[in-house]
């Protein structure tokens, strides 16, 4: 991941970290259990993420990249086995810079 074209390993570490805490911010959500403001953030920050990650792998393998994502899963434990390695991690790094650039972290 750090090999692709996001040169800013800052952003990754941002992206990884977002991802990784998108289904806390989806669980605070679903119980209501923040206050307006946040709750606002939370929406645009999954939503931004979830756009993101559906552009290149589409919405049904959204939640997976994400997970894979933020816990930083390869493809040797990836839920994803029907990719070929390749593949897996070529969609794996559009992903993180397409969340970088929805999230403008990078141009």
């Amino acid at each position: 991941m750090r090999d692709g074209n996001l040169k800013n390993s800052t952003a990754i570490d941002v992206v990884v970290a977002l991802c990784k805490d998108y289904f806390r911010r989806d669980e605070a959500l679903n119980n209501k259990s923040v206050t307006k403001r946040t709750d606002t953030e939370f929406r645009y920050y999954n939503f931004k993420i979830f756009d993101a990650v559906s552009e290149i792998s589409g919405e049904k393998h959204a939640p997976v990249y994400i997970k894979e994502i933020g816990y930083r899963i390869g493809y040797a434990k990836s839920e994803l086995d029907f990719f070929s390695e390749s593949t897996y991690k070529k969609y794996k790094s559009l992903i993180v810079e397409n969340i970088a650039k929805k999230l403008h972290l990078t141009d």
